[in-house]
């Protein structure tokens, strides 16, 4: 791992302080509601209007996309965002976005009226599409954590009605490249994260944690594979997780998470069994919960902010005739996109 990095990320933070603090919609305008919402969500590849070079296909130009387009992309985004969650989102996590104009325009446009005032964007040369993070309450701190020849680690530190939370927002490596090959890409991508935390535990050790993104990967994804090789994220209560927890493997349960283990709603079968549907993502004929926000043990010790629910938003809007994701669809502008949004809702605790 790089040594982390500050300059891109923290000059897009003070300008999103700059740009957004006369927003009418105030934070503390929402402080009498004690439920908090935290979504992620892989919005599948959405580029601005501008072609920069780098674009994906089909979203240039010269290919027919176009600033109509592009702006109806974010309507849905936000309509997603602000009508599909009850209680409202708080905190948004987006992977697959082309950069900070994206954001820019969505706050603009969208969801600076419902109260996001705050953000975060990943600056890459190395990627057309970035992480960002965007907040109804300030990020008082944020970093790029640089991992080689990889996507960056977005932390950002946020102070939810005086309580501090720490966020870590990633988009791991998907399986094109191969199953295994792409494993070791997420166990350097993840053991670069637990590095990161295990330094800053002296200084932050009763602060809450949260990773969310897209993992490209499930939780039970070494069962899936047929226990034949490691996997960056592991069952806590496999046999094997303290081995592969110290190579690098993430340890995940559905229980209240200890021994530096983390929660996931999708093991947890109180969560599921509410759900519509069995994951976040499609593909083969399968059901995968790629898209994950994780949760540390301090979000269980009935003080301050605590967990209450997860789950996947699922609503018909989001899914195609086959009950599946309904991925965006350039030849008639359809569509939202191939992965459904995560959320958690958190309470206070006296």
């Amino acid at each position: 791992m790089k040594a982390s990095t500050f300059s891109p990320l923290i000059i897009t933070f003070l300008l999103s302080l700059t740009l957004f603090s006369s927003c009418s919609c105030s934070i503390t305008s929402r402080d009498t509601r004690e439920e908090i919402v935290v979504m992620s969500y892989n919005v599948e590849l959405l580029f601005d209007e501008v072609d920069d070079g780098d674009e994906y296909s089909p979203f240039t130009l010269e290919e027919g996309w176009s600033e109509s387009l592009y702006h109806e992309r974010l309507r849905t985004l936000s309509y997603t965002v602000t009508q599909h969650n009850s209680p409202p989102v708080d905190i948004l996590v987006l992977q697959e976005i082309e950069g900070e104009k994206v954001v820019k325009d969505l706050i603009d446009r969208h969801l600076g009226k419902r109260g996001f005032s705050y953000y975060v964007v990943s600056d890459t040369s190395t990627s057309p599409i970035e992480i960002g993070v965007i907040s109804k309450y300030p990020i008082i701190e944020a970093r790029i954590h640089s991992v080689e020849n990889m996507r960056p680690i977005v932390e950002v530190m946020l102070d939810i009605k005086g309580e501090r939370v720490i966020l870590f927002a990633l988009h791991l490596p998907s399986k094109r490249i191969g199953v295994e090959m792409s494993e070791l890409q997420r166990l350097a991508s993840l053991k670069a994260l637990q590095d990161i935390k295990r330094t800053q535990y002296g200084t932050y050790y009763d602060i809450p944690y949260i990773i969310a993104g897209d993992f490209n990967e499930s939780s039970d994804a070494y069962y899936r594979e047929g226990e034949d090789f490691q996997t960056a994220l592991m069952i806590e209560s496999h046999e094997k997780s303290i081995e592969f927890n110290q190579k690098g493997s993430l340890l995940v349960t559905g229980e209240i998470p200890k021994n530096g283990s983390w929660y996931s709603f999708y093991l947890d079968p109180r969560q599921m069994m509410n759900q519509a549907v069995d994951g976040s993502y499609y593909y083969g004929g399968l059901w995968e919960g790629f898209d994950h926000i994780l949760l540390s043990e301090k979000f269980f010790d009935n003080i301050g902010l605590e967990f209450v629910k997860g789950g996947i938003v699922s609503n018909s809007t989001l899914l195609n005739k086959k009950g599946t994701p309904y991925r965006y669809q350039g030849s008639n502008n359809k569509g939202a996109s191939d992965h459904l949004p995560v959320y958690v809702v958190f309470e206070f605790k006296q």
